[in-house]
């Protein structure tokens, strides 16, 4: 078994034991990959001519938004749940219960919020064009 496979097989079941069990963990990872999107258009909302500084924050803080923040949360399910070729006998490869409810909580959240707030943020600009060309 690898580092990391390890790593999430022993610190999952201490995680959906939190309050809201499985499913609030799921909601959670869900809206932290949200927020992981939210900074990644932040990121890409600054001006090629801006201050160095800003392009320096973009240059550090877009990684870091993207890998860790909006990517993470998916691998780190995937891997709680046991794959195919698993020997059965073994204990470390065992079913995590509550590792589907998960997943299933954080797809949905990721769905529902995300879809939600494209929604807004189109809203928001095709009122904004509506604003600037006199007609509302």
């Amino acid at each position: 078994m690898g580092a990391w496979k390890w790593l999430v097989r022993q610190t999952v079941p201490v995680l959906l034991v939190w309050p809201g069990g499985s499913w609030g963990f799921g909601v959670l990872c869900g809206l932290v990959s949200v927020a992981g999107g939210i900074g990644v258009l932040w990121f890409f909302g600054t001006e090629p001519g801006s201050l160095r500084l800003r392009r320096s924050e973009r240059s550090a803080g877009l990684p870091v938004c993207v890998v860790v923040v909006a990517y993470g949360p998916s691998p780190y399910m995937l891997s709680a749940l046991p794959g195919r070729h698993c020997p059965s006998g073994e204990s470390q490869w065992r079913y995590i219960p509550g590792t589907g409810s998960t997943f299933l909580a954080y797809v949905v959240t990721v769905a529902l919020v995300g879809w939600t707030l494209w929604r807004v943020l189109s809203a928001r600009a095709e009122l904004q064009v509506v604003r600037g060309s006199g007609r509302g």
